[in-house]
């Protein structure tokens, strides 16, 4: 005889498997020949035998596998029956990084910008949450928005700061990249080499060459 009091919970598992909900009182034939079990209902995970009573607070997600594959749970009591069933962990949602198997859940905040690559071709994620089901997905990092350069791969975003010029090369061809303007580009022959003030009296990149006269001076060059 098993008796539950308030706040608690009990399970019985017969020898077949079945799995009953004892509630609180007092309980007799439930408890012949089976596998008995009692738990405060204020516990976040409940196991006994195949059966899982999970509670996933606000602000949390669970994570866990059913068979191998990933289960995603989300907020609220969840019962589940399921010998295959395997619950790992609740975390929260603020997390950068979610993952459970093939499943990710990346959260970019404002003002930030999420690396990763999908069969090694990269991504920029922008502010947000993402969710992402693949089994070549990597999350590299987390970089600034504002970040001068940022580049993984063959992608690359270039913001040159005012008052600079931006030094890159294409393909074995100097480029200069403007102030004031977002670069986006997707080249995998690109390379970033920083940038220079524009007052600068000479910059030499490549085959370019620019050249400040000022006042009160002479430029002078010479061809070849």
């Amino acid at each position: 005889m098993l008796c539950t009091t308030q706040g608690e919970l009990g399970l019985a598992e017969w020898n077949s498997g079945n799995i009953r909900v004892l509630t609180p009182g007092w309980h007799l034939l439930e408890c012949v020949n089976t596998s008995v079990a009692r738990f405060r209902v204020t516990q976040d995970v409940i196991t006994h035998g195949a059966m899982k009573i999970i509670r996933v607070r606000p602000g949390h997600i669970g994570l866990g596998t059913q068979n191998g594959r990933p289960v995603l749970l989300q907020v609220g009591r969840h019962v589940i029956n399921d010998p295959l069933f395997v619950f790992q962990r609740a975390v929260s949602l603020t997390d950068q990084h979610i993952s459970i198997g093939t499943s990710h859940i990346i959260t970019v905040q404002p003002g930030y910008v999420g690396l990763c690559t999908v069969n090694g071709r990269a991504h920029f994620l922008e502010p947000g949450h993402h969710r992402i089901n693949h089994p070549n997905f990597k999350f590299e990092s987390m970089v600034e928005s504002t970040r001068e350069h940022i580049g993984l791969g063959s992608k690359h975003r270039i913001i040159v700061p005012a008052g600079l010029v931006g030094l890159a090369y294409d393909g074995g061809r100097a480029v200069l990249l403007e102030s004031g303007k977002v670069y986006n580009i997707d080249s995998p022959t690109f390379s970033y080499c920083g940038s220079k003030s524009v007052n600068d009296e000479l910059i030499t990149h490549g085959s370019i060459t620019m050249v400040t006269v000022r006042g009160g001076k002479y430029g002078i060059t010479f061809g070849t």
